[in-house]
């Protein structure tokens, strides 16, 4: 069988490849994927912003911060030599917080419901580090749930004041004149 890339062609497809034969599940890293994220335009809770009744939906594209999409065996009933059972798209993975340039999916790997994820190029923890990101398929089913992954960090450094904001009324309510980071 040839898998070809399920949206566009290019991307890397194919950096990092791992087969699970209990599962029957593939997974192929393509490290130089675009992902579209949606843009919020408001972050109230009771009101969200949308146009043409949520006809109209805009994204901010990350270029080279990587993907990994998910194929899985579909048995053929009258499988033979001449007619395999044959793997077929399920999920396109990505995680949160990606950056530019992060090569998520450098490196995968696989074992019954567990996905590992390697990313090569997280500049958020350290410069030229990375960080690894764990899945969950309970009971092997179609589809993989994020477990644990890196969250972003703060420049302490960089604090040079705090504030109370009321995101309802946006209205600042008070001022700190000392902020301990711990």
């Amino acid at each position: 069988q040839i898998l070809k890339h399920p949206e566009i062609l290019g991307e890397t497809f194919g950096t990092a490849i791992k087969v699970d034969q209990d599962s029957n599940t593939l997974v192929i890293g393509s490290d130089g994927a675009d992902i579209a994220t949606p843009i919020i335009f408001d972050n109230i809770l009771t009101v969200k912003t949308t146009f043409d009744s949520t006809g109209t939906k805009f994204f901010d594209f990350i270029t080279d911060s990587g993907a990994v999409y998910v194929y899985n065996l579909m048995p053929n009933p009258f499988e033979d030599e001449e007619h395999p059972a044959l793997f077929a798209y399920s999920q396109k993975l990505v995680g949160p917080n990606l950056g530019t340039g992060f090569n998520f999916g450098a490196a995968i790997d696989l074992k019954s419901e567990y996905l590992m994820v390697g990313v090569s190029n997280d500049f958020n923890i350290v410069p030229e580090g990375g960080s690894l990101y764990f899945f969950f398929n309970k009971d092997s089913k179609s589809g993989w749930t994020l477990t644990r992954s890196k969250q972003p960090r703060v420049d302490i450094g960089a604090v040079s004041s705090a504030f109370l904001y009321n995101t309802v009324t946006q209205n600042i309510l008070d001022f700190y004149d000392y902020f301990d980071p711990v």
